[in-house]
């Protein structure tokens, strides 16, 4: 007898499922309930990865479940939906692509993947404030420096501009945190910056899965933080 525990799943558990666990949330709409495709309701699933393990997730199927970080599979019965987020790896996306195949097998081939549409968007909630959500991102900017022996933080225009060499700084641009660390900051603002930047996912109400990237000074351009925070 074995005892396993949900996202910890031992090689021999997930082996016997083909290395594909999908969480279900629970209750009479489970994954487990018994339906024609056509009659099915439809089911929003996430997929990340974290650590070695991607696993996808049942999520509420709306928009605001919605992010760039990861990909996700929209179980229409008839129809299956998958979306790319910009910044979901290679991994999230080959394992979106596998559990949308399966569902189309598991049906006689009757499901058909479709490319996104209106029809996706108004099973999420409908379209225009479900693309306003993806594509309008306020970008906030939070400088750290203890110059006075303190580190203290405040908000700054969100620009190239603001970044100083002396000092850390938090780009929030919604689906990722960025920790910049000037050249001449120093160790105390380095640290505290990674700090402050898990403490915007409390403060902001974010998935605890949201992505933190540190960048130090002279890294921009190999880790394309120019072009992905917009600054």
């Amino acid at each position: 007898m074995h005892r396993e525990c949900q996202d910890h799943e031992s090689k021999g558990f997930l082996k016997v499922f083909n290395n594909h666990i999908a969480y279900c949330s629970g209750g009479i709409s489970s994954g487990f309930r018994h339906a024609k495709p056509e009659e099915f309701e439809p089911r929003l699933f996430e997929i990340r990865k974290t650590g070695k393990h991607t696993r996808s997730h049942q999520v509420p199927c709306k928009r605001s479940s919605l992010n760039h970080a990861n990909a996700f599979v929209l179980d229409a019965g008839l129809t299956i939906y998958k979306f790319f987020g910009d910044d979901c790896s290679p991994f999230e996306k080959a394992k979106a692509a596998k559990i949308a195949f399966n569902m189309s097998q598991a049906r006689g081939s009757k499901a058909h993947n479709e490319e996104i549409d209106d029809t996706f968007w108004e099973l999420l909630g409908g379209p225009n404030e479900a693309v306003t959500l993806l594509e309008q991102t306020l970008t906030r900017v939070f400088k750290l420096t203890d110059e006075d022996s303190v580190v203290r933080t405040s908000e700054v225009a969100p620009s190239r501009d603001s970044l100083d060499d002396n000092d850390c700084f938090c780009i929030d641009i919604g689906h990722t945190i960025y920790v910049w660390v000037g050249s001449k900051s120093t160790k105390r603002e380095s640290q505290q910056a990674m700090v402050y930047a898990h403490q915007l996912l409390t403060d902001f109400d974010k998935p605890k899965h949201t992505r933190i990237t540190r960048v130090l000074a002279g890294q921009e351009e190999q880790t394309k933080f120019w072009e992905n925070s917009g600054l």
